[in-house]
């Protein structure tokens, strides 16, 4: 829904359908952190920007709360073995995916998952 509010120029509307959301879930705070950097990236205002980088900083902190924590043998054995996509928690995909990816082009592939 956010993402057809979004896509039509309603903005607002779309961010205020993803705030409540934006702390407890992953998939909404990378939303509603990449609307606000797209608005930062197109006014070049200084306190859109400031939003912008604050909220992207929020998203990586809630998707941290979502990352299956490894025990030090698992951090271990992932050295010595690489973990296929099947064996990875949907958290940690999307963490590597925004460590690799900026978030405008992250977002559509993370959307795929849902």
């Amino acid at each position: 829904m956010a993402l057809n509010l979004f896509l039509n120029n309603k903005f607002s509307e779309a961010l205020e359908l993803l705030r409540p959301w934006s702390k407890g879930s992953m998939y909404h705070a990378l939303g509603y952190s990449t609307i606000l950097v797209m608005q930062a990236a197109m006014t070049f205002e200084q306190q859109d920007i400031q939003m912008g980088i604050a909220t992207m900083k929020e998203a990586l902190q809630t998707c941290q709360k979502f990352r299956k924590r490894n025990t030090v043998v698992e951090s271990l054995s992932s050295l010595v073995s690489k973990q296929t996509v099947d064996q990875m928690s949907e958290a940690s995909w999307v963490q590597k995916v925004m460590t690799v990816l900026p978030a405008p082009v992250a977002l559509p592939a993370l959307q795929g998952l849902s």
